[in-house]
């Protein structure tokens, strides 16, 4: 396909987005849900439907701006995908109310697996000590913990506590929360 669509594909998808009043999505937004809808034959009726879960769930305009820029795929899901999601996120005790502030934070969320991705990290927590409410915490504050694989988590909060410092710059990286510590410093880590 490339980036070249054809001329009355883009016209049927200018309708929906006055219709569901997208005014704020960026074009780079919209140019990214044209190429997703074309890629997974997504077409207005099923875009639609999706639309209309997350709207039930409270989403606001400037989330639905977040999700097409940061995460377009979300159109090819079907309603039983999202539901998952977020029947998992009320499980380990997110109300349905904060779904807008969870999608808007992390929009990325949407595109993962419960049993593949999210069930092991929030395990990977509580043997950490974590109760699911700290867990979830944390995820917001470093949502790059959610692109980490899996135990990847335990050898980062174990990574400060292994480094050879001299006792100044150990005060420093220890100054905050030892998640935030191991996170930070495996950052640093990953960028050498």
């Amino acid at each position: 396909m490339g980036l070249c669509l054809e001329h009355e594909y883009p016209r049927k998808w200018e309708v929906v987005f006055r219709e569901f009043g997208f005014l704020g999505v960026s074009s780079a937004g919209i140019m990214s849900t044209l190429q997703v809808s074309w890629k997974f034959n997504v077409g207005p009726q099923r875009f639609g439907r999706t639309f209309q879960v997350l709207k039930g769930l409270g989403v606001e305009d400037r989330t639905y701006c977040r999700i097409f820029e940061d995460f377009p795929g979300f159109i090819a899901m079907g309603e039983s995908e999202i539901s998952g999601k977020v029947e998992f996120l009320e499980g380990i005790g997110i109300a349905k109310a904060a779904m807008d502030g969870v999608f808007c934070a992390l929009p990325g969320i949407l595109g993962l697996s419960v049993e593949d991705r999210l069930k092991p990290l929030i395990l990977e927590f509580r043997h950490l000590g974590f109760d699911n409410s700290m867990a979830w915490d944390e995820i917001l504050r470093e949502p790059g913990v959610l692109g980490m694989e899996l135990d990847e988590l335990s050898r980062c909060l174990e990574l400060p506590w292994t480094l050879k410092r001299r006792e100044p710059i150990k005060e420093k990286i220890f100054k905050g929360d030892e998640f935030t510590a191991g996170f930070e410093v495996k950052l640093r880590l990953d960028c050498f």
